[in-house]
């Protein structure tokens, strides 16, 4: 199928859970099929939204950082607040 655009982790994650859903739901697996037919069909571009929408990207260390540095007392939050203060002191110009 060719989706290089996700992860390792994120298709086998997917596999996994089509696998689990073939074993639970066996006489669904035609409708299945048809579902991976129609994947096949689609553009590179299609199935990485597809996976995006599927799959969300996981929440890892660097998002966790991202976060802390957008908070108050922050790197982003202190350059945020320093301009802030430059705006409310007129020192911008729109």
């Amino acid at each position: 199928m060719g989706l290089s655009c996700i992860s390792q982790h994120a298709r086998n994650d997917c596999l996994r859970h089509l696998h689990l859903f073939r074993n639970k739901y066996s006489q669904s697996v035609t409708a299945v099929e048809e579902i991976k037919r129609a994947i096949e069909k689609l553009s590179f571009q299609e199935r990485c939204e597809l996976m995006a929408m599927l799959v969300p990207p996981a929440y890892d260390e660097w998002d966790e950082q991202m976060v802390k540095d957008a908070e108050a007392g922050g790197k982003l939050g202190r350059l945020r607040e320093s301009a802030h203060e430059d705006y409310q002191g007129g020192k911008c110009r729109e």
